[in-house]
């Protein structure tokens, strides 16, 4: 299984499956489904981990939320 990080906006022309969100879910799936032979891309705005994976869960980790004054207050 070859992982291909990119921070580029390269598009690649053929794969299997297109997941839109690299949190926990996304790269949960992309990584089963490549572990059984699939030609998976992940999409991400930001980047692995970086987005509502870090804020949900019942605000039970430190998710970059809690870098703003809102999410201070909300803490």
């Amino acid at each position: 299984m070859d992982v291909v990080e990119s921070t580029h906006t390269e598009i690649p022309t053929s794969v299997d499956v297109a997941i839109v969100g690299a949190g926990v879910a996304g790269c949960s799936i992309a990584y089963q489904l490549a572990k059984r032979g699939k030609r998976v891309a992940v999409f991400d705005k930001r980047g692995v981990g970086s987005g509502a994976s870090g804020r949900n869960g019942g605000m039970t980790g430190t998710g970059s939320a809690l870098h703003s004054a809102e999410g201070q207050a909300v803490y």
